[in-house]
């Protein structure tokens, strides 16, 4: 089979749709980070495979109200995007509960 080209798919997220507007180099790299974490192979294929979709460090890459099915139906994914709650949960993003009190005490003390 055909071998993705995920740099090409990095690229184009990283360039062409953020390219210009990201302008923190900090962010850029938390943006590169976040395409290898979730655009690669090792994700598709744990998903496709039923895996426990872990990252490097052992923790889940997904939350686990969060699964992917086992479908290449773009119906079955939409679905599943239109179920995401309303609000953007830390830990969707692997941070505490509690890093909104942080970030309040942060912008508060500056």
């Amino acid at each position: 089979g055909k071998i993705f080209q995920w740099d090409f798919v990095h690229g184009l997220l990283e360039s062409a749709i953020y390219g210009g507007r990201i302008d923190n180099p900090s962010d850029l790299r938390i943006l590169s980070s976040y395409l290898e974490q979730f655009f690669s192979a090792r994700l598709l294929s744990s998903s496709l495979s039923g895996g426990q979709r872990r990252s490097k460090g052992g923790g889940r890459i997904f939350p686990s109200q969060i699964s992917l099915p086992n479908s290449c139906s773009i119906m079955d994914y939409r679905s599943v995007v239109e179920n995401l709650p309303e609000d953007d949960r830390p830990a969707f993003f692997g941070l505490p509960a509690n890093i909104e009190r942080s970030s309040q005490r942060i912008i508060s003390s500056q």
